[in-house]
């Protein structure tokens, strides 16, 4: 099977188990009793820019980018599975830690496209924001094996995504520092995906 084949197929594996470990975890937190309050005092005070929305949606263009950089399936294999085992640990943090949605978060959408990407958020799926795990994991794939143009190109893609996030009223402040930290500590534990080959 050659390399693209290979990508394309993992692609549509990642894409049918994001659908059912993410709308599982939805669907499963609605049953746990509690929540966490994780909101900051100040967030409230974040502008709501509904013309970020495009910014928000466009994550599946930088993941897709990151094969199209890594080129072989030996580059490409470890990036899926580490992206598998970070939906898997952020699906646990939804079901155990599902954080109480405050007031002003998750506000009704403004036009066609925050509509879209508020519908993909579903519930209760906040903290981490795998928004920001997987544009940060992406940028730091394709660090490792793009060019500097490149590498800008994906480092300012994954901070407008991040902040997209916020603008958007999609996430609180501690879902994006834990989003991070997922991707950080999952590319640090893999030891640049070494671990994982």
């Amino acid at each position: 099977m050659s390399d693209r084949a290979r990508v394309i197929g993992a692609t549509l594996f990642f894409l049918a188990f994001w659908v059912v470990v993410y709308g599982g975890a939805s669907v499963v937190s609605g049953y746990v009793p509690w929540r966490v309050p994780v909101a900051l005092p100040s967030e409230p005070w974040v502008p709501l820019v509904p013309a970020f929305s495009g910014v928000y949606l466009s994550l599946g263009g930088l993941l897709l980018l990151a094969p199209a950089v890594l080129r072989t399936w030996d580059n490409v294999r470890p990036l899926f599975r580490l992206l598998i085992a970070q939906t898997v640990i952020a699906a646990a943090c939804f079901v155990l830690i599902p954080a109480r949605a405050e007031p002003w978060l998750d506000p009704a959408p403004q036009g066609l496209v925050m509509t879209v990407a508020d519908t993909i958020n579903l519930e209760r799926n906040y903290f981490p924001s795998l928004h920001v795990t997987y544009s940060w994991t992406a940028a730091l794939a394709i660090t490792r094996h793009g060019g500097r143009p490149v590498v800008a190109l994906a480092w300012a893609w994954a901070l407008g995504i991040t902040a997209a996030t916020l603008l958007l009223h999609q996430h609180y402040v501690l879902d994006v520092v834990a989003g991070i930290a997922l991707a950080v500590g999952g590319w640090r534990a893999v030891g640049s995906f070494g671990a994982l080959r």
